[in-house]
């Protein structure tokens, strides 16, 4: 997370939601969107695998549901696309997001997709906070 975090109003959270229920993305969206009123959104990626797309889609709308069980009204996107990395960015700059969970990714490799697309879109006075979830191990 950015440093500053706690200083800075949190208007809209942005959710990425792929193969699995983010438990902990919900949990943590829920407790920034009731703490700072704010909105939040929930976007998934589909590729060309029509069974994995499926499985995408069945997660994301439980995700969905989850959210408004617990009283919220996400904003929900489905897109589709190759680079996912670069097509969150661009959902995230286009909504005006200043929140965005990701799980930290399989590739510990500096040059990354996903950290290539968030370090070219984020400046050192961005105030985008970008909140990378550990799994349970």
């Amino acid at each position: 997370v950015n440093g500053g975090l706690l200083q800075q109003n949190i208007k809209s959270i942005l959710i990425p939601v792929y193969s699995f229920l983010p438990d902990k993305k919900i949990e943590l969206a829920s407790a920034f969107a009731r703490q700072y009123n704010a909105q939040i959104y929930i976007i998934t990626i589909l590729n060309d695998n029509e069974e994995q797309s499926k499985v995408i889609a069945d997660v994301f709308y439980l995700t969905y549901k989850r959210l408004k069980d617990e009283g919220f009204n996400p904003h929900y996107k489905m897109l589709s696309g190759a680079n996912a990395p670069d097509i969150l960015v661009q959902y995230a700059q286009q909504i005006n997001a200043d929140m965005i969970l990701i799980n930290p990714e399989k590739n510990k490799n500096e040059n990354s997709f996903i950290k290539r697309s968030l370090n070219n879109f984020l400046s050192p006075v961005s105030p985008l906070q970008v909140l990378m979830m550990q799994s349970n191990i």
